[in-house]
């Protein structure tokens, strides 16, 4: 919310509006960042594949619901206003709240690798935030009439942000450890699921056993510590599968990475089909 009152002041200067049109849209672009993610369920996006939820349409329906809708309409804010800006949907005015919420260069990626950089203390994700905000302007002409740019001058802190987000998703966001621990918690969960009558689950994870995706209600009532929680219950499964893998991921035994060369890569892919091609007609023969 920071960054965006600190771009959307920035870029207004010359937005030929009135005050209060420039008051309103503010006001809702404020409302649209704060909002943005309450859709998220634990451990962020990593769940939503495996408990198959999205979570901007969490999001938008605790928008337009109570109690959110009500002190939105209190504030004046439409809550349809926030809808259509999530979706990039929109026309006149709010093309720059949508551009400065969610674009390839917004509030929301200036902060995320600001802060993911530090708490991960790698030493490649500075981006010069002031710079970049500080040459933004509104363009006013040709086809881009009414969107924010960057002036010329600030194409080495474009650079550089454009590189750090290369290196946050090499470094971090996809490293081996990480997707090892996500394909271990989606394992966790499918197995519960296969084994379903026999373990005990939380009541606010009941929709994980009864193998449908949870509401927005559902979503809201639980979070890490809960997740966690259950993860660590099933530990001390009967199930020896589900213990294992429960176990690897509370004890951190991960899954092990192998760097595979380009060249050997494509030569498995292409022998593992040959393989499999073989093996369905070797089962096929017997079947037959």
């Amino acid at each position: 919310m920071y960054l965006f009152l600190k771009l959307f002041d920035r870029v207004s200067r010359t937005l030929a509006v009135s005050n209060e049109e420039k008051d309103r849209l503010r006001k809702i672009g404020t409302a649209v960042v704060l909002l943005h993610d309450i859709g998220h369920g634990p451990f962020s996006h990593v769940t939503e594949s495996i408990l198959d939820y999205k979570h901007v349409t969490v999001t938008k329906q605790l928008v337009c619901e109570s109690p959110i809708a009500g002190i939105l309409k209190k504030a004046g804010i439409d809550p349809q206003d926030l809808l259509h800006i999530l979706d990039g949907a929109v026309r006149g005015n709010l093309v720059l709240l949508s551009q400065l919420v969610s674009s390839q260069l917004d509030a929301d990626r200036l902060d995320y690798l600001v802060r993911d950089a530090y708490f991960t203390g790698v030493g490649f994700g500075n981006v010069d935030v002031d710079r970049i905000i500080n040459t933004m302007i509104l363009y006013d002409k040709d086809e881009l009439k009414g969107q924010a740019i960057n002036l010329y001058k600030a194409r080495f802190s474009l650079e550089s942000y454009i590189l750090a987000r290369h290196l946050m998703y090499q470094a971090v966001y996809f490293h081996k450890a990480t997707r090892s621990a996500e394909l271990l918690l989606k394992g966790a969960i499918k197995r519960a699921q296969v084994v379903k009558d026999k373990i005990d689950v939380l009541d606010e994870l009941a929709f994980v056993t009864e193998n449908r995706s949870p509401s927005a209600q559902e979503l809201t009532a639980i979070d890490d510590s809960l997740l966690y929680t259950q993860i660590w219950r099933w530990t001390k499964s009967k199930d020896s599968i589900l213990s294992d893998l429960c176990g690897r991921i509370v004890h951190r035994r991960l899954l092990k990475a192998v760097d595979i060369p380009p060249d050997k890569f494509a030569f498995m892919m292409e022998e593992g089909q040959r393989m499999l091609q073989r093996l369905a007609t070797i089962v096929t023969d017997v079947i037959l």
